[in-house]
């Protein structure tokens, strides 16, 4: 109103004659800001009664690792790699001068050999469409294959039948995952200690004393980048970088508690065709209430016989492009152990 202003008015002036025009402005300045604040705090105080108040959540110690890894290594890899380059390429020129160690040499192997993992069978989805499969080693491949083996009308002899790996552009594409920890342990109990003479498992010469299950899992997680193997790799590396395109996928799955739930789902979105071959190779409707976790190994059981803080630093390092870019969360057991370890280091 007019009077209010009026009153306002004579206030100033009244001020300037007393304090000198420096002081005046300082003590009008502060009042402005004394009210902005104020007014600044009767909104928060709105939005908190609305929304409520979310505090902020450091990350853990597992996720920092990941994430320092990731920026360091693979972002620049994802960064840099459009989807439709080949995979090859974009890993040869990836890693630079000043880069870990294990990445420049897991670029280096993946720029001269890549990964492979397709297979596919016409004819299968109800829609009569065909399906392709990314088999990732150490998610059950060798059944897998056996699977596609059935789909095409050929007859598996053990582990001798090969599928037809022809890819079809145009087809159903399924993936099936598993969490980059466990995965890691399982190929070095299967090539390493159970099929060591496969020579997978190399470099060997870490092996040629007595160790207990943790030092010699240590030997090897140290020692594998000088010759890295299939079965050790990121799961993102596989199909021509999966981390690129998954978001495409018909559908994703995971080897873990839910598998065999999974596997049904994936046998009611494409039909009895494949639905009646799952049944075949992993009995999923014996096995749907168990808790089994996948065919393949008992790896989950093992996690704390083998890895110790150090070694599931190193192998989440290895695996960061999964747990960044494939949306795989970090197991409990692993936060715990890196989190009692940090505890134990700064008490």
């Amino acid at each position: 109103s007019n009077t209010g202003l009026k009153v306002v008015i004579a206030a100033m002036r009244s001020l300037l004659r007393h304090f000198s025009a420096p002081l005046f402005l300082a003590v009008l300045l502060s009042a402005t800001a004394a009210g902005v604040w104020h007014l600044a705090l009767s909104q928060f105080d709105y939005i908190e009664t609305k929304w409520e108040w979310q505090p902020f959540e450091a990350p853990s110690v597992a996720e920092s690792i990941v994430q320092r890894a990731f920026n360091s290594t693979f972002a620049r890899l994802s960064r840099s790699c459009g989807k439709n380059q080949n995979i090859k390429a974009c890993c040869q020129n990836a890693s630079k001068s000043g880069d870990p160690w294990w990445f420049q040499s897991m670029m280096r192997h993946m720029s001269l050999y890549g990964l492979g993992g397709w297979q596919s069978a016409p004819n299968v989805s109800s829609t009569g469409d065909p399906i392709k499969l990314c088999a990732i080693e150490k998610i059950g491949t060798k059944q897998w294959k056996r699977l596609f083996c059935i789909l095409q009308n050929r007859t598996p002899r053990g582990l001798t039948c090969r599928p037809n790996e022809e890819v079809s552009q145009d087809a159903y594409q399924f993936v099936f995952l598993r969490d980059p920890l466990e995965r890691f342990l399982s190929a070095f109990i299967d090539k390493c200690i159970v099929h060591a003479g496969e020579k997978h498992c190399e470099p060997v010469h870490s092996f040629l004393q007595e160790m207990d299950k943790k030092s010699l899992f240590k030997a090897y997680v140290m020692a594998s980048p000088l010759k890295w193997n299939s079965h050790f790799f990121p799961q993102g590396l596989y199909c021509d970088g999966l981390f690129r395109h998954l978001n495409s996928f018909a559908f994703v799955g995971r080897m873990g508690p839910t598998f065999y739930q999974d596997l049904e789902r994936l046998g009611n979105q494409f039909g009895e065709k494949l639905a009646k071959g799952l049944e075949q190779v992993f009995f999923v409707s014996q096995k749907i209430n168990g808790s089994n976790r996948g065919i393949e190994s008992s790896a989950s059981s093992h996690v704390k016989e083998y890895y110790t803080p150090a070694t599931v630093r190193q192998v989440l390092e290895y695996t960061a492009i999964d747990y960044k870019l494939l949306d795989l969360p970090i197991p409990m057991w692993a936060e715990q152990m890196l989190s009692d370890d940090s505890i134990h280091v700064y008490i």
